[in-house]
């Protein structure tokens, strides 16, 4: 029997001076939102400092809706899913519109479309991103964790391919779907007020940041000292290296070579 609509609709409340809350596995959405969001039943723990439920995943239109309860967060771990992410395909649509109408045919439909959905994303990306502006005392952000299956190659030869430089590599899995995107024109640059930021994490998040994103990192988180996301994937076999990473990284240590590059724990991501 579930019990987490009623811890928290008539347990949360009592426990307002709540410091710290660690969940391994996880949390399901009642007391996730009762937690973390503001809502009539509770009204916010004012004196809490950490949030680890990195298994845990947030509706990103949860955190559009309602403002951050827990302004004093020092530490943040869980994903932000459920956004209306585009392809990297959906630029090549915009420029085959041409060659539609050139044929004839009806392209005004879906260029409204693509459109509508770019500015809906944008919105919403902003939205989020301002709501984590809000948390100044911010030491460490972890917006993902490893999302790779490190038995794919004991489970299957249907997981292995074939790469751009004819080597033959094994599929451990791709990014979280609905994830943020961590760029300036999404609204990324909000961040500037987490002044305090120490670690920041962002494995298994489509995240499509480039070297702007970075220099802008290193101009405005004076205390960064750890990124997760553009560390070497070598610990597992057979997988073809990341050429966007390995460049990205060596960028980042050329802007702030004390900031060090490294995964979760084993025992953080079970």
């Amino acid at each position: 029997m579930r019990t987490d609509t009623p811890i928290a609709n008539y347990v949360l409340p009592w426990i307002p001076h709540v410091k710290e809350i660690t969940i391994r596995k996880r949390v399901w959405t009642a007391i996730a939102n009762a937690l973390v969001l503001r809502c009539q039943e509770l009204e916010g723990c004012p004196k809490m400092r950490i949030f680890d439920a990195i298994h845990h995943r947030i509706d990103a239109k949860q955190l559009t809706k309602k403002p951050f309860a827990c302004e004093g967060l020092e530490t943040f771990r869980c994903q932000v899913v459920g956004l209306e992410r585009q392809s990297k395909d959906a630029a090549s649509m915009f420029g085959r519109i041409t060659e539609l109408s050139a044929a004839g045919r009806d392209a005004i439909g879906v260029a409204a479309t693509i459109q509508k959905m770019a500015e809906r994303l944008q919105e919403q990306q902003v939205k989020i991103f301002e709501q984590f502006s809000r948390l100044t005392q911010l030491t460490t952000l972890d917006l993902g964790y490893a999302w790779r299956n490190p038995n794919a190659l004991s489970e299957g030869t249907h997981f292995t391919y074939k790469g751009a430089d004819g080597k033959y590599y094994v599929r451990y899995g791709n990014p979280i779907r609905g994830t943020l995107e961590l760029t300036l024109e999404t609204g990324f640059d909000r961040l500037w007020t987490l002044t305090r930021l120490e670690v920041f994490g962002f494995e298994g998040v489509d995240f499509r940041l480039g070297k702007p994103e970075l220099e802008w990192m290193a101009a405005n988180w004076p205390r960064l000292r750890v990124l997760r996301g553009l560390q070497k994937d070598d610990h597992l076999p057979q997988i073809e290296p990341d050429l966007n990473k390995v460049e990205l990284r060596r960028h980042m240590k050329v802007l702030r070579p004390e900031v060090k590059h490294q995964g979760l724990a084993l025992k953080m991501a079970r």
